[in-house]
């Protein structure tokens, strides 16, 4: 028999798993447990509610996105602007993956679950919120080397480049779960410096 802990695992993995591929209101605890091979009882053992989960299942996504993307691809080993690129090019393979599987391209987990519940869930909402600003500070360190590199003018604003950035990576998201289509997603992410106003970079 797994351990308690196994089965808080198996719980987050499924719920993640099942609302990325359908949708949090298309996915109820029944089938979440059903899934993860384990009882109700379990559940709400770990979890007070589907509301609570699915804030668990936000740091999740969350840790996953930072040690498997973010972190490798804006490794400072490499120069600043190559970093933004390498985190481009790391998005088009996770889309290839998708594409690859029987689901197709299902989009950013984390921008999927506050489109769908953002308007009615105030602690989810900020709790992406707080996602996307710690993303922001990581490409504003970067942008911060870029200048000191020369790669970028001074008076760049990294402020709004940084906010820019992960506005347009949402947008590639949706618009690579839109189309399917992971050759429409690269060409557009291939725009991405020029859109987050660092032309000189893009270049």
């Amino acid at each position: 028999m797994g351990r308690p802990s196994d089965s808080r695992e198996r719980i987050l993995e499924s719920a993640a798993k099942l609302w990325h591929c359908k949708s949090y209101d298309g996915v109820g605890v029944a089938e979440i447990c059903q899934d993860a091979g384990v009882l109700k009882g379990s559940f709400y053992h770990f979890f007070a509610s589907k509301e609570e989960l699915v804030l668990a299942v936000l740091d999740e996504h969350w840790r996953e996105l930072s040690e498997q993307i973010l972190q490798p691809t804006l490794d400072p080993q490499f120069p600043a602007l190559e970093r933004i690129r390498r985190l481009l090019a790391g998005m088009g393979v996770a889309v290839k993956q998708q594409h690859a599987s029987a689901e197709g391209v299902r989009g950013c987990p984390i921008g999927n679950l506050v489109s769908e519940l953002g308007t009615r869930d105030e602690a989810l909402r900020r709790r992406v919120a707080e996602i996307f600003d710690e993303t922001e500070a990581m490409l504003r360190l970067t942008l911060q080397d870029a200048v000191r590199l020369g790669e970028i003018p001074p008076d760049t604003d990294l402020d709004l480049a940084a906010a820019s950035l992960v506005t347009y990576l949402q947008g590639l998201a949706v618009i690579g779960k839109t189309y399917n289509d992971p050759a429409r997603l690269e060409k557009l992410a291939e725009q991405a410096l020029l859109l987050a106003g660092l032309s000189q970079a893009a270049g």
